[in-house]
Formats: structure tokens, sequence, C-alpha cells
């Protein structure tokens, strides 16, 4: 009897000393309800678990991003893996493991894939780079910035802003650090350029209708006028841009039919005139 009692007090304090050793996510996890995830300027809604920080790292759930970004979403319990997959990549990742591959080419996460809540949790960066995103880190507003388009410096207004001001240009920035981008041209009287979100801005002269701002007003502000585009070029009053759906919007002066658009009326707001162009560059004159 007397064996049995050191036997189970023996018990007792192993549990003990392996519950005070082993951390809990609870221990780790710093509360982050606040902390927000946008693909291409589009907030990500997360259907029950959002992203947390463990130990000082963002994790994020896999199917919320991946979905948005049109992969499908697979699970095997059996192997606890998740399976990412479009007509172009097919990325696999393991629960418990720093390793996943993506088209068979293996890479590492700097923290292991969790299973939190039934969802699956990592670090994000490492898989998304594998397929050809850019990831960032809005520290204003607690956001994890991801975007097809080159991230060149940090975001610097709300997405949901159309105007930049002077006085809201960080210190230490210029306006051509803001609106830095794969595209920036200026035609005879009239200048563009697309953000690295895809945001396309206007100002200048307007005369035709050429900034694609509903008016014939000129600008001497920027203002963005449409949303993911990948090309823009612009004529003496005209201009033209494709979005990265691969379509191609047109307006501004239509003297000439030079919209494309079967009339010859002048457009002062962009509207799509083709479907399926595959971009190398754009030419307007």
């Amino acid at each position: 009897m007397r064996q049995i009692r050191r036997n189970f007090i023996c018990v007792i304090a192993i549990v003990m000393m392996a519950s005070i050793m082993t951390p809990t996510f609870n221990q780790l996890t710093v509360s982050a309800s606040n902390i927000e995830v946008e693909v291409n300027g589009v907030r990500v809604n997360f259907e029950d678990q959002g992203p947390i920080n463990v130990d000082g790292r963002t994790l994020v759930p896999v199917r919320g991003v991946f979905e948005m970004l049109g992969f499908n979403v697979g699970w095997n319990g059996e192997v606890q893996q998740v399976t990412l997959f479009n007509d172009e990549h097919v990325v696999i990742l393991t629960i418990g493991s720093d390793a996943f591959t993506t088209n068979d080419i293996t890479h590492r996460l700097d923290v292991p894939a969790q299973a939190i809540n039934g969802r699956t949790m990592l670090l994000i960066r490492a898989v998304l780079e594998s397929i050809g995103y850019y990831v960032g880190w809005n520290s204003a507003t607690n956001t994890v910035i991801i975007s097809s388009y080159p991230i060149e410096i940090a975001v610097a207004i709300a997405a949901d802003e159309d105007e930049i001001t002077p006085e809201e240009i960080p210190v230490g920035l210029t306006i051509e650090d803001v609106y830095w981008a794969r595209a920036l041209i200026s035609a005879e009287r009239s200048s563009f350029a697309i953000q690295s979100n895809g945001g396309l801005f206007s100002w200048g002269n307007n005369w035709q209708g050429q900034l694609g701002n509903g008016t014939r007003f000129g600008r001497d502000v920027p203002m963005r006028i449409l949303h993911y585009m990948i090309a823009v070029s612009a004529g003496r009053d005209h201009t033209a841009a494709i979005a990265s759906d691969n379509s191609l919007w047109a307006w501004g002066s239509n003297l000439h039919g030079q919209l494309g658009n079967g009339g010859f009326a002048n457009q002062n707001s962009p509207r799509e005139v083709l479907q399926g162009v595959i971009y190398q560059w754009l030419v307007g004159a």
C-alpha cells in the first residue's frame, strides 16, 4: 500500500512538473483580434479564427487568404496535411513541420505550421513568396499586406483614401515615394502612376477627360481612379490601362475612335473595352 502511494505521489509530481515546463498557446499568445489581412487592397474576412500573435510572430489562417487568391483548399486528416492548389501551383503543408513544398520544390518556414482552434495557422510570407506574391506589414494599422505587385514602402495612407494631399505624405518621403509604382508616365500635360497595390492615380490637365475622374476639371493632387491595374499608357488627350484580370480600359478623347468603344463620343470615366489582353507593353499616342 505504501509503495502504491509512493508511486501515485511520483506520478502527480511528474504531471505538475510537465505542466510547469511545457508552455501553452495561451501563455505565448498575445491578443491579436485587431490584426487584419489585406489582399490587393481588399480585407480578408475570416470565418472564426483570425490572425494571432504567438511569441511575437503573426500567424495567419491559411484558408481565408488562399481562397481569396483563388486557390482550392484540401485537408488530409490522417497525415495532417493541407493542400493548396490552382491551375498554376500546388502547395503542401504539414502540421508541426517547418517544411512545405510548392510545385515539388521544398521550402522552409521560420515556425512550423500550427493547428489552432481547428484552423491551419502559419507565418504566411514564405508560402506566398513561393507563388509570386509580396508581403508587407503596416504597423500603423496592424495589417498584413499581400500584393500581386512589389511593396517598396510601408503603406502610407488608408486603403480607402482616394486622394493624398501634400500634408499627408509622411516625413522623409516625397510624393514620388508614395506613388512608386510598376508604371509612372507623363503625357503632354497629364500624369499617371500605378501604386504598388494596383491603384491607378491621375493628375494634371483634363480638358478631354483623359484623367478619368468623371469630369473635365484638372487636378493638382493625385486621385485614384481605378484599382488592380498593371499597366498604363497616356496620349495627348486619351488614356488606356490594363487590369490584373487582363481587361483593357480606355477613356478621354475619342474623336477618331481611339478608345475602341464602338463610337466616337469622349469618355470622362474609364470603360472596359477588351478582355484577354496579354500584357507585354502598352503603347498610347
